[in-house]
């Protein structure tokens, strides 16, 4: 096979999402569960879980204060509640109607996870940059500290695990762009 060939079919094969439990034993407590009926319902949980998080959240400022946060991202609130968007849509267009998110509170950090019925696969789309989808799961290894998927129970279970700091990555990411 020439090299030309090779790299067209590696770059039209899907990627396969890391698959692997994450470690209980860095979970301590559920800070809360959310039923996911349907696409009306990702805002109001998406609150919710932004508001829980934003509580313990160090790089957030104050309520009402004028000091200006690090880079939006570097945010744990900001970075749960993206991705619990891009995770539970998947999970509401891929796996069905019975979606449930799940958020714990670690030592330094939070654990989300979502649950739907669907068998297939989480996979990683090489997508054109400019493509108007298929960048969701790309953005959860992005955001979070490790991700992953495993099955329990006939469920799929998609999870990130998200550092009350901003992965080193995402920081320089970030702050090169702001320059």
């Amino acid at each position: 096979m020439h090299a030309a060939s090779r790299e067209r079919v590696a770059k039209e094969a899907d990627i396969t999402f890391p698959r692997g439990n994450p470690e209980p034993a860095a979970v301590h407590h559920r800070a809360g569960w959310w039923d996911v009926a349907d696409a009306r319902a990702l805002g109001p949980v998406r609150h919710a879980i932004t508001a829980i998080v934003s509580a313990h959240d160090p790089a957030s400022p104050p309520s009402g204060s004028r000091e200006q946060p690090d880079p939006v991202l570097a945010c744990a609130h900001e970075r749960l509640g993206l991705l619990f968007n891009e995770i539970a849509g998947n999970a509401l267009r891929h796996g069905g109607p019975d979606v449930r998110a799940d958020l714990a509170r670690g030592d330094d950090g939070w654990l989300l996870t979502v649950r739907d019925g669907g068998d297939g696969v989480p996979s990683l789309q090489e997508q054109e940059p400019t493509a108007a989808g298929g960048h969701g799961l790309h953005l959860v290894l992005a955001l979070s500290d490790r991700a992953g998927w495993y099955r329990e129970d006939g469920e799929k279970v998609v999870w990130a695990d998200v550092r009350d700091d901003a992965p080193a990555h995402l920081l320089s990411r970030l702050r090169s762009h702001a320059d």
